[in-house]
């Protein structure tokens, strides 16, 4: 995440302001993370290369819709295919967008921790462990009284 910090303090002016065009830069990297099918086609190729029909598998998709994300994500320089025989493997071409989204996940753990220190919980809030919808920033669903 250093290298990230870096890299934008050196594309900022003397006076400390970001241009436009990195601004946009910027909101076209986070803009990537916006989608849950990206992410969990990030999540796996961080783990390992996958070919598309593995990944609509994980993601639990269609192939053209992983294909649609990839395609994206290929444009975006984040992930690079090869050719394994007749198969199409993806892998990460860059890295740090895994940064990016460990930052993402241990801010959004911190946050859950803290609340649920005020509230008086005592177990952590582990990585693997499902966000509740309210943990998302969407309202929570109503459960329908028995």
């Amino acid at each position: 995440m250093g290298e990230i910090v870096s890299s934008i303090e050196q594309m900022t002016p003397h006076d400390g302001q970001m241009s436009d065009a990195l601004l946009e830069a910027i909101a076209r990297r986070f803009h990537l993370l916006s989608d849950p099918v990206r992410l969990k086609i990030i999540s796996r190729l961080n783990r390992v290369p996958t070919s598309v029909g593995e990944l609509a598998d994980v993601t639990k998709t269609s192939q053209p819709n992983v294909s649609k994300h990839l395609s994206i994500l290929r444009d975006a320089g984040v992930v690079r295919r090869r050719r394994e025989g007749s198969l199409v493997i993806y892998e990460l071409a860059d890295p740090t967008i895994c940064e990016l989204c460990r930052a993402v996940c241990d801010s959004i753990e911190a946050r859950i921790d803290s609340q649920r220190g005020m509230l008086g919980g005592t177990q952590p809030f582990e990585a693997n462990e499902e966000l509740s919808d309210g943990a998302r920033g969407t309202a929570p669903r109503r459960r329908k009284k028995s």
